[in-house]
């Protein structure tokens, strides 16, 4: 959660309007007990609790009254359908921005400079509409197809724009364009965050171009200790990201699976409401990309994962969604094991399952199937500062993760007892190798399967 230093007097304003108007008037707990707004909450909070309920019960009403909402998206189109006017204001600048899907994304704003030869600004306060005004008599304005498919078929600047409202800012077109601020219920009353998009790279320190950037390149792969290699998957996403596509893992790392460079084509909003769980189509496709010689899951999570294969029938998408919570769980014990055995002294044997090597490749996608995401790449080694950095950079953020993840509070995931961590530690310094903890690790998968199963 982003801290606000200073609120601007407009958005102090805005706050007011949006608690005095009916749409929010029985949200639980509008005030605190000094009777100063209560604007922010935390999700796993008692209060973030009652208004996540709030925010979900709005949803079954609106659509009982026959309010359609876009397949697969959760509680943003209730956000935005209940805020009265769909202008959010900066809580730093002032600055009012439409907090609807109207401003272009990264790889528009690339394409319409090119065509039309602008200068746009990411991040910028142009809406489409008001972009499309700006070129509509431009010689090359027949190009607007290549960026909106299907905008030649419209016969006027203003059917052109009904068609855009219609099918790609009503339908939450990621990729394609943004909203002026991103949702974020319950956290915040409105539902929105209080940085808009003019100072959401700024001011929200998760989402700085720098952070962004690191986290586009290794950040899953050193969180969970993921085999795999790293870097080209990372690249491979943004080839993805390039042709409007979202990379769906069919393993997620998150639950222990390699990261592999092999994605599933999806849409952003469809890989977003899937999140990390497995389905039944995954699950076979696991199988059968293992049996062809591919490793699915990293080394740490290999002995609960062949346990499963020969012990649970896995035959529905409830299953596999029982599965999914089984392997979380599983990766949750595993990395608090691994922060152990670093505060223990055992960091030289930890770096001994770390891959920086991939770090020192460089990769040119020469081909790329947008149907399958089939792809041929061309990769070489390289030697220069940058990639030595980036190896050093892999290694020291997976030992700073451990220790970031030993403190993270309020999971929805089972403690491990202090007791079983010191038997796990006393087992291990009993045999410090990895046929033992590879031992201990098949220990625990008993442990869970017998638990969950």
């Amino acid at each position: 959660m982003s801290k606000i230093k200073k609120l601007h007097p407009n958005f102090i304003k805005y706050q007011n309007e949006i608690i005095s108007h009916p749409n929010y008037k029985d949200l639980p707990d509008l005030f605190n007990n000094d009777g100063s707004i209560r604007w922010i909450v935390t999700k796993n909070s008692e209060v973030g609790k009652k208004r996540e309920d709030w925010w979900r019960n709005k949803k079954k009403d609106l659509m009982s009254k026959g309010v359609i909402f876009p397949n697969n998206e959760q509680l943003h189109p209730v956000c935005l359908y209940i805020h009265p006017t769909k202008k959010k204001i900066d809580s730093t600048t002032g600055i009012e921005w439409d907090i609807r899907y109207v401003y272009p994304g990264k790889n528009t704003f690339k394409k319409i400079n090119k065509f039309f030869d602008k200068g746009y600004k990411l991040e910028s306060e142009l809406t489409i509409f008001k972009i499309l005004d700006e070129i509509y008599n431009h010689k090359n304005f027949y190009l607007i197809n290549k960026i909106f498919p299907g905008v030649n078929s419209m016969e006027s600047l203003e059917n052109i724009k009904e068609f855009i409202n219609r099918e790609f800012v009503n339908k939450f077109r990621r990729g394609f364009l943004s909203p002026g601020a991103m949702a974020d219920p319950p956290d915040r009353l409105d539902g929105f965050h209080n940085h808009c998009l003019g100072t959401r790279s700024t001011e929200d320190s998760g989402r700085s171009k720098s952070n962004l950037q690191k986290y586009g390149e290794d950040r899953r792969a050193y969180e969970y200790w993921a085999d795999g290699n790293w870097k080209l998957s990372a690249w491979l996403m943004k080839e993805f990201n390039k042709h409007g596509l979202s990379a769906d893992h069919v393993g997620p790392i998150s639950l222990g699976f390699s990261n592999r460079p092999l994605f599933n084509p999806m849409s952003a909003r469809d890989n977003s409401a899937k999140g990390n769980r497995l389905t039944l189509a995954d699950f076979n496709q696991l199988i059968k990309e293992e049996k062809n010689g591919d490793k699915v899951v990293s080394w740490h999570t290999e002995p609960l994962w062949n346990k499963v294969k020969s012990k649970i029938k896995i035959q529905s998408n409830a299953d596999a969604k029982k599965l999914s919570k089984l392997m979380r769980q599983n990766l949750h014990y595993n990395l608090i094991i691994f922060y152990e055995l670093y505060s223990n002294g055992f960091e030289n044997f930890l770096k001994s399952f770390l891959n920086p090597s991939y770090a020192f490749y460089n990769h040119k996608f020469k081909k790329f199937n947008k149907k399958t995401g089939e792809y041929e790449v061309l990769s070489k080694k390289g030697s220069i500062t940058q990639y030595k950095n980036n190896a050093k950079r892999y290694v020291r953020k997976s030992f700073e993760y451990l220790t970031k993840y030993k403190k993270i509070e309020n999971r929805k995931l089972d403690a491990i007892s202090e007791k079983k961590i010191k038997d796990f530690i006393e087992q291990f310094k009993l045999q410090p190798n990895k046929d033992n903890l590879l031992r201990i690790l098949d220990k625990n998968a008993d442990y869970l399967i017998k638990k969950y199963y």
